[in-house]
């Protein structure tokens, strides 16, 4: 095929290709709203979307001269692309939530000719976006160190065994809590997104195989699980649960019960404690015998995993919601008990539903 013909088929292809509801504009005739005409507005489209959609605002007598139209959604600068003087092509800006929208039109001057608000709102939705958070990283030695401080300063969590929003931040603070109970640098750690800053409050572990950790209902006690090593149901030889204190700045790691090994809990309102343990794949429920910390030596069993599953595995993560408790289990699916089979180990039915977690570990 000649060369010439094949690139003329590819400039057609690309103005075809680039061409959209607007003219070129390369070769547009930029012109402002004739001040002399009103200016109408007749709706918007989408109605609703995320960041980044592209939205149409149609009327007349915008002009053609972008530089002379402003628009803001949920009080927000959003960009705007182009006009063909009837139709104003833009785009959504970020934590648009309010969804009002404003345009104002300029004459060639820069004087306001017209504003306008939208009686209907954009119903913003927000969008999950994945992302660094932050990052500690010499890529010639590889060394990715803990370090404490703000974000800007190099701070670094390099590595997390469980994350817990905290439900009474400081000044409505957005914190979340993450541990490291192995490997080096072992200790739990706040990482202040409000404020952009890695604190440790608490240095070390008492045991390499603590495990996950949830607050109280009342967000002011830290309670951790301790694969304590003890597979045997009713042993209360070792710690299962320990336990930080808010108004001790999460500072003293003290024993709250000895029972055998541990993975998750939920803490319910009226303060009994679930906990999942390796014997039988267990859910049990913590009895208040004494005071902290608690001799747990009767080991009550609300459900038998063992018996479903005929194998012994490790639920390490539990959850309460509604009328079921959900558990994640090692090399098994996630499993669900309907928590009415086994009311008599309830003391409330009230649940807590605010038990946060990751959701990366619900697989």
């Amino acid at each position: 095929m000649d060369k010439h013909l094949i690139v003329a088929l590819m400039c057609c292809l690309f103005v075809v290709g680039c061409k959209d509801d607007f003219k070129d504009p390369s070769i547009w005739n930029f012109k402002p709203c004739d001040p002399s005409k009103p200016v109408e507005f007749t709706d918007f489209t989408p109605k609703e979307g995320g960041v980044r959609t592209r939205m149409y605002i149609t009327g007349s007598n915008f002009g053609t001269d972008e530089s002379k139209i402003h628009v803001t959604i949920g009080g927000h600068k959003a960009p705007v692309i182009a006009s063909d003087g009837s139709k104003i092509h833009c785009m959504l800006p970020a934590r648009a939530y309010d969804g009002d929208i404003k345009v104002a039109i300029d004459d060639k001057d820069g004087n306001v000719v017209t504003e306008y608000t939208f009686e209907e709102r954009f119903s913003y939705q927000s969008q999950v976006v994945v992302g660094t958070l932050l990052r500690n990283y010499n890529s010639q030695t590889g060394a990715a160190p803990f370090q404490d401080g703000a974000f800007a300063d190099g701070a670094g969590v390099p590595a997390s065994d469980w994350m817990v929003f905290d439900p009474k931040p400081d000044n409505g603070d957005k914190v979340i809590f993450t541990s490291n109970f192995s490997g080096g640098s072992e200790g739990i750690r706040m990482i202040n997104l409000t404020k952009q800053e890695v604190k440790t409050i608490y240095a070390g572990s008492r045991s390499p195989k603590m495990q996950t950790f949830t607050f109280s209902a009342d967000g002011d006690t830290l309670l951790i699980t301790d694969d304590n090593g003890r597979g045997t149901k009713g042993d209360i030889t070792m710690p299962n649960i320990h336990y930080l204190l808010r108004s001790e700045g999460f500072q003293k790691l003290r024993t709250y019960s000895y029972s055998s090994c541990t993975y998750g809990l939920v803490y319910m309102p009226d303060g009994t404690i679930f906990f999942a343990t390796y014997p039988n794949a267990s859910i049990m429920k913590l009895v208040r015998n004494s005071g902290v910390p608690i001799i747990d030596g009767s080991a009550t069993v609300c459900f038998d995993f063992l018996r479903s599953a005929g194998r012994q595995v490790k639920m390490r993560r539990i959850r309460v919601e509604n009328s079921f408790i959900y558990s994640a289990v090692t090399r098994v699916a996630f499993i669900k008990v309907n928590m009415i089979l086994w009311l008599k180990c309830l003391t409330a039915l009230h649940l807590w539903r605010d038990l946060h977690w990751p959701d990366r570990q619900r697989k």
